[in-house]
């Protein structure tokens, strides 16, 4: 197999990350195998994600039920901490306490604000290794 070398430069000389690192943000998605072994047969696993709009206008957070495939998507018009915890908090207070057991996030700098979700609704949360946002979906045996 041949490599393709890199055309052109992936920052500019002189360029700062400004938005900060999130590296591992929580228990690792290998920890959700191990938890919850038969998670794929039960109505109970958000799967999230957000999505940017064209030229960074406007956001939604995707919210995927992993059993039935059902697809949450909620308008968070930016794709901050803070608009993710209050369109996250404002979905989940509207459902039936302990309906969701655990959710799946990607590394996003957005999902920083985990813990007081998760604290708030005793949801178990759980990240894919950084640099892997794929990692949350599995194939379904």
């Amino acid at each position: 197999m041949k490599l393709l070398p890199m055309k052109g430069k992936r920052h500019p000389n002189g360029y700062v990350e400004r938005r900060g690192k999130a590296g591992r943000l929580g228990r690792s998605i290998y920890q959700r195998y191990q938890d919850y072994p038969h998670f794929q047969h039960d109505f109970c696993h958000l799967e999230a994600d957000t999505v940017q709009g064209k030229a960074h206008q406007g956001a939604v957070i995707t919210l995927v039920e992993w059993f039935s495939k059902v697809e949450i998507i909620l308008n968070i018009q930016q794709k901050s901490t803070e608009c993710v915890n209050k369109h996250l908090n404002q979905w989940l207070s509207q459902q039936l306490k302990h309906l969701f057991k655990l959710i799946t996030f990607d590394n996003g700098k957005e999902f920083t604000g985990w813990k007081e979700i998760a604290n708030k609704y005793d949801i178990s949360t759980y990240f894919a290794e950084v640099r892997a946002p794929n990692q949350t979906w599995v194939k379904r045996k």
